[in-house]
C-alpha cells in the first residue's frame, strides 16, 4: 500500500505542476501549500516503508512486532532532489 501511495502522490504532483495556475497571490499561496503537502506525504510514505517494525499507530502487517533494539530516530530529507533516509542515535 505504501508503494501504491507513493505512485499516486507522484501522479498528483505531476498533474498539479502541469495544470496549476494562480490568478492572484491568494491562489499562489494555496498552490504552494498543496505542493508542500504532496511533498510531506511522499516523505511520510518513504519513512513508513523504511521503518521495519510496528509501533503505536504505525502498524505493518509484514512487520507485526516492535523491535526492542531499535532505539534510534529515522531522518528523511531530500539530497540533490532525491529522498534519503538514515538513522540517528
Amino acid at each position: 500500500m505504501l508503494d501504491a501511495g507513493l505512485t499516486h502522490l507522484a501522479r498528483l504532483k505531476e498533474e498539479a505542476r502541469s495544470t496549476m495556475i494562480a490568478r492572484n497571490r491568494h491562489e499562489l499561496v494555496r498552490g504552494l501549500e498543496l505542493l508542500n503537502l504532496i511533498e510531506v506525504g511522499e516523505l511520510i510514505c518513504i519513512a513508513a516503508s523504511e521503518r521495519k517494525e510496528s509501533r503505536g499507530w504505525h502498524e505493518r502487517k509484514d512487520y507485526p512486532y516492535k523491535d526492542p533494539l531499535l532505539d534510534k530516530t529515522l531522518v528523511v530529507k531530500r539530497i540533490d532532489g532525491k529522498p534519503a533516509t538514515f538513522w540517528r542515535a
